[in-house]
């Protein structure tokens, strides 16, 4: 299965499905200015990136994560970038959820896949609660917000490419979603037993 994710600078969004053919090529026209192999893990997309000097991180891809940047799980990884000046922040916590500890630094770069993402943002965690993760953080419109992205799950691979000369091929459906603080929302209808139509807005959440 492909799943097409295009977000670029307009306010809406393309997200697209398909069974996928035994070729490996990207299902796109256009062609792509990048390409990640990732791995998935209980379903979800862990993306590789290194910071700096540090070792390849496994890196949670989430539509949900709304800035330009990586929230990272793990106390250690601040002790792998020497080079960086972080300083100390509050992270607000889900729903009334008390503020966390956590260093921030801005304008750094990490690569992946042969790609630089400059201008990032890295906050590291200081909460023992996220210490004992599986994986080393989450990142999201770094690459959802700059570019198209079709991922595709058979072979593993994401292609990239530029929002403004992207060509989707013939026959592919369109649904048109809204961004709420870069967040992608859905306005569908949930009828249960044959009953009236409920409007309902979901999030669309890449990561769960």
């Amino acid at each position: 299965m492909r799943l097409l994710h295009g977000v670029g600078l307009a306010p809406l969004l393309l997200l697209v499905l398909r069974a996928t053919a035994a070729d490996p090529s990207p299902a796109s026209l256009s062609e792509p200015v990048g390409r990640i192999s990732f791995k998935v893990d209980r379903a979800r997309v862990l993306v590789p990136i290194q910071i700096g000097g540090s070792r390849v991180l496994d890196i949670t891809l989430d539509s949900g994560m709304p800035f330009d940047g990586v929230y990272l799980f793990h106390r250690e990884i601040q002790d792998e970038l020497p080079d960086v000046e972080f300083i100390e922040v509050r992270v607000p916590g889900a729903g009334a959820g008390e503020p966390s500890h956590a260093v921030m630094a801005d304008s750094v770069a990490f690569t992946s896949g042969g790609i630089e993402f400059e201008n990032q943002r890295i906050i590291v965690s200081q909460s023992p609660s996220t210490q004992s993760f599986p994986t080393s953080g989450v990142l999201g419109y770094s690459i959802l917000g700059s570019h198209v992205v079709e991922i595709d799950y058979d072979e593993s691979v994401m292609y990239l490419y530029e929002p403004e000369t992207y060509q989707p091929p013939a026959g592919w459906e369109r649904l048109d979603l809204t961004l709420q603080k870069n967040i992608p929302f859905l306005d569908a209808a949930v009828s249960v037993a044959g009953e009236d139509d409920i409007p309902v807005r979901v999030y669309i959440d890449l990561a769960s």
